[in-house]
């Protein structure tokens, strides 16, 4: 599929007529952090309660000057786009929400935010702790073809704000590390029901920058009570889901050149995208996903423990969960729940 927010030569549609990428990402830089520096000045955007529309508007700010479709999501131009990485050694290709969940998305997580009172009342290592979930989360869904990273800066340096806290980006000793934490909560080395260890270095960084403003008025608001944490909703479950089956469904298609008699990874890659678009288009494709998983788990040089056994184990499992939401089955209840354990007598 064409990017429609690039033209021919792939250069990004700019105001700025810069025809040459590396012009453009010096320009791009040089407007916008400027604008962002005057964004977070002011408070971010005046009511904003981080969803479409705060995200939409705080893009648009950043890089009206830049993009004639900034504050546009990639589902207004159909773009799906993924981004490699190699940060554990190893490639890794960081798979984005699909296009066609981004307002679902947003709702989900603005609905989620608000239930816990936009982590208003917690002390800094409670609001580091959620704002790590959060802001993983506004980062897989990806809102934007571009600047996703300075918006998300943008929209977390007011939640901090209105939350009595200061978050300063600029206090990171290398910029890359933002890009870094951000990177390895993509790439979910650790599944369900242990995401928080994906984190880490998400709640790192955010320790790095975040500190609590020294206002009586800031103080008022870290010391009203919190929320209890809500349960994560069905749709935030489904997201996990599909987490889970994008992130181990890539990792699995990348060993298929090892196995005989299986389908060329271009094939299995269509597979995947068919169901992470439309889940009801499962049916049809469970059986090669099956046999997959079951080549990896019986690889003789495949032990019980590694790191590809688990991951075919989790896309076992993502698979087993996408079938009960194809037909419209709640799946909230098997994600929380431990192994069962007969009942003592």
């Amino acid at each position: 599929m064409a990017d429609l927010f690039s033209d021919s030569d792939g250069i990004l549609i700019n105001k700025l007529g810069i025809k040459d990428a590396s012009a453009l990402a010096k320009a791009e830089a040089n407007i916008g952090w400027v604008n962002v520096e005057d964004l977070n000045n002011r408070g971010g955007i005046p009511g904003g309660k981080f969803d479409k529309d705060h995200f939409q508007q705080i893009h648009k700010f950043i890089f009206g000057d830049i993009y004639p479709w900034a504050g546009e999501t990639r589902a207004n131009r159909q773009f799906q786009g993924h981004k490699l990485t190699y940060i554990t050694g190893n490639k890794e290709v960081m798979i984005f929400a699909p296009y066609t969940d981004i307002d679902k998305n947003l709702k989900s997580l603005a609905d989620q935010l608000e239930k816990e009172n936009y982590l208003k009342g917690l002390p800094l290592e409670r609001f580091i702790d959620r704002a790590a979930f959060y802001l993983d989360q506004y980062n897989y869904t990806h809102t934007f073809r571009e600047g996703n990273g300075r918006t998300l800066q943008c929209a977390f340096t007011q939640l901090g704000q209105e939350a009595g806290y200061r978050l300063d980006f600029k206090n990171l000793n290398d910029k890359e590390d933002y890009n870094l934490a951000r990177d390895l909560g993509m790439i979910r080395k650790y599944g369900f029901p242990h995401p928080q260890e994906n984190l880490e270095e998400l709640k790192n960084m955010l320790r790095a920058v975040t500190s609590p403003v020294q206002t009586k008025e800031a103080a008022h608001i870290r010391n009203t009570p919190a929320v209890p944490t809500p349960k994560l909703t069905e749709d935030i479950l489904i997201m996990e889901v599909k987490r889970e089956f994008d992130v181990t469904g890539i990792r699995l298609m990348e060993m298929l050149p090892a196995f005989q008699g299986m389908e060329i990874m271009e094939t299995f890659l269509k597979r995947l995208e068919a169901v992470r678009f439309k889940v009801t288009e499962l049916s049809p494709h469970k059986e090669i996903f099956n046999q997959l998983v079951n080549a990896v788990i019986n690889h003789p040089q495949v032990r019980p423990g590694s790191q590809d056994y688990k991951d075919a184990k989790r896309f076992e499992q993502s698979v087993l969960q996408l079938e009960k939401i194809s037909k419209g089955q709640k799946i909230g209840e098997d994600l929380k729940q431990g192994p069962k354990r007969p009942k003592l007598r």
